[in-house]
């Protein structure tokens, strides 16, 4: 059995903001599917920058 390992995605700050207001605007399953991310991907994002607002 082989496995291949993906190259880990790096996003910017300016798509990570772009994707929680699309969250907001469309709802997390369908910004998931848009962006090819995972949902956990999404929440994460949103406490990160909830930390840093606070």
């Amino acid at each position: 059995m082989t496995t291949t390992n993906k190259p880990l995605k790096t996003h910017t700050t300016e798509f990570k903001k772009e994707a929680n207001l699309f969250t907001v605007k469309i709802g997390v399953a369908t910004t998931t599917r848009n962006l090819d991310i995972h949902e956990s991907q999404i929440y994460d994002l949103r406490n990160k920058l909830q930390q840093k607002k606070s």
